[in-house]
């Protein structure tokens, strides 16, 4: 008896951590809300950035709340079958939601009340590590663009181009030149 009621306990700690994992992965959803600028979770309502409604902002909310509860069913689901070989024990759910409600209680209200600044920090690793990189091989690759255009093929076709253009325009105004002296005649 005391190796099934061990079993038992080690199930429900395993279940409550299980729980407390649940509840970090809703608050990346949360902050990854708040990255794309659908909500804000700050605490004063000075703080807070004006939400934007609509059928977009629905969407990402659907989409990511129905993510996270497919993701959460099927990992409780295989966990129950792992430890339980199949059979559904209460214990292991109310364990689990004890797990969520406790990191929702502690530590998932630290992270919200500092999501702002995580946002902000998430921002600046995003602007260092691609978006600038990404500029400066831009700008590179346009320059060597330019630089080849005007000392390869590109720029003799242009001087080309232009030289024609130049030459057809004086054949056109010698042209009118001449009409003009001969109706002056």
């Amino acid at each position: 008896m005391e190796l099934f009621i061990g079993k038992q306990l080690q199930t429900a700690a395993y279940s409550f951590v299980l729980g407390l994992i649940f509840g970090g992965l809703y608050d990346i959803i949360r902050i990854t809300h708040i990255l794309c600028g659908i909500a804000s979770y700050a605490l004063s309502d000075e703080e807070k950035c004006p939400e934007k409604r609509g059928l977009a902002s629905f969407l990402l909310f659907f989409l990511g709340d129905a993510a996270y509860m497919l993701t959460v069913t099927a990992v409780f689901s295989v966990f129950q079958y792992w430890q339980m070989s199949g059979k559904f024990r209460l214990f292991v759910l109310l364990s689990v939601l004890a797990g969520y409600a406790v990191w929702h209680r502690t530590a998932g209200r630290l992270v919200m009340a500092f999501s702002e600044a995580i946002v902000r920090f998430l921002r600046r690793i995003v602007l260092w590590t691609i978006v600038k990189p990404v500029r400066l091989l831009l700008r590179i690759l346009r320059k060597s663009a330019g630089f080849l255009y005007r000392h390869t093929a590109g720029r003799a076709a242009e001087l080309l181009c232009r030289g024609m253009r130049r030459l057809c325009m004086r054949n056109i105004c010698r042209k009118f030149r001449k009409d003009i002296v001969l109706q002056g005649k």
